[in-house]
């Protein structure tokens, strides 16, 4: 990658603290949030999103839509919940400008895959209704995990699975709240079952989040350290590597890295807020993202992604052993 001259890198350095200082006050924010637990947010939610509906006008096409679909409703099969659920999902995507019509397709949606003990299908919509309206997803998510134990119609034993499938999704993103709320539910199953090999399966579980809970109170710790001294640099590594390898919130969390106390990520970050404009430069630091380490918390999943990223921008202008790299890598992830 070509150098830029002393007085370059200065000004960059300069730039970059800039921005980096402008970011703490995000950072203040950020320490609340955590302490709240509500982390997760849909992605790309618009900048501005309606309230949500009153009840009043809801109810007509509520009950219209119920007797329309009254034996779907009253049928104990799952799978047609789910199929209904996902129905709805659509039509409320194809639906123009009607926030009444919307909100009570996504709603009653969200209830059937509830009843359908389906957490994908269910968070789905939810992470739908966010995009759209003033509602908490998190919130909703945790609403959703509850409810399932006493309304699913598939076995508790596979509602188990749904359990902790979604409890690992959890994890992966960073959001310990929802995991936690597994748990709490995974035990009751688990308890009731009385079989060693569950319970055990449910106990690894538990202890992951355990730990993640204690990772988590040491981004909160390291977020209030920055609120105060901005020139941290283990606090920069642990808020920083938090926001890019479980949020995926690369742009606020490469200035942290870049001032992290970590020398690899930090290099990585460094050259990646240089946004390079060569082919060549982007693949190097794609490949420098697909060798990170597969760790608890640099996690290959979200390293790979980002590589990913850059191989995309650069492989039409690759050549040779380079370019057949980042096809296979993309093609793989």
């Amino acid at each position: 990658m070509p150098h830029g001259s002393a007085g370059a890198k200065h000004r960059k350095r300069r730039c970059d603290v800039t921005r980096i200082r402008r970011f703490f006050s995000y950072c203040a924010a950020l320490a609340l949030i955590l302490l709240l637990s509500r982390v997760t947010f849909a992605d790309d939610a618009p900048p501005e999103r309606l309230p949500v509906p009153k009840s009043a006008p809801q109810t007509p096409y509520a009950n219209a839509l119920r007797a329309e679909n009254r034996q779907d409703y009253a049928n104990r099969d799952a799978a047609v919940h789910l199929a209904l659920a996902q129905k709805f999902q659509k039509q409320a995507a194809a639906l123009g400008a009607d926030p009444v019509k919307q909100y009570v397709l996504l709603r009653e949606a969200r209830e059937l895959a509830t009843d359908a003990g389906n957490f994908d299908a269910a968070f789905s919509i939810i992470d739908d209704m966010a995009r759209l309206f003033h509602v908490d997803p998190n919130e909703l998510k945790v609403t959703v995990l509850s409810n399932a134990m006493d309304r699913s119609l598939i076995p508790k034993l596979e509602l188990l699975d749904n359990y902790l499938k979604a409890g690992e999704s959890a994890l992966d993103s960073g959001n310990v709240q929802l995991a936690y709320q597994v748990t709490v539910l995974a035990r009751k199953i688990t308890r009731a079952a009385n079989d060693p090999a569950l319970t055990q399966r449910d106990r690894d579980f538990e202890l992951r989040v355990h730990a993640a809970r204690r990772d988590y109170a040491a981004v909160v710790a390291a977020a209030n350290k920055l609120r105060t001294n901005p020139d941290d640099a283990e606090a920069c590594l642990l808020v920083g590597r938090y926001f890019c390898f479980m949020q995926r919130r690369w742009e606020e969390g490469l200035p942290l890295l870049a001032h992290g106390s970590d020398a690899r990520l930090r290099e990585i970050a460094e050259k990646d807020l240089e946004g390079p404009n060569d082919a060549d430069a982007m693949s190097d630091l794609a490949d420098a993202y697909w060798d990170l380490p597969d760790t608890k918390l640099t996690p290959q999943r979200a390293s790979r992604a980002r590589a990913v990223h850059w191989y995309e921008q650069a492989v039409g202008r690759l050549k040779g052993e380079k370019q057949a790299r980042a096809r296979e890598r993309i093609e793989r992830h």
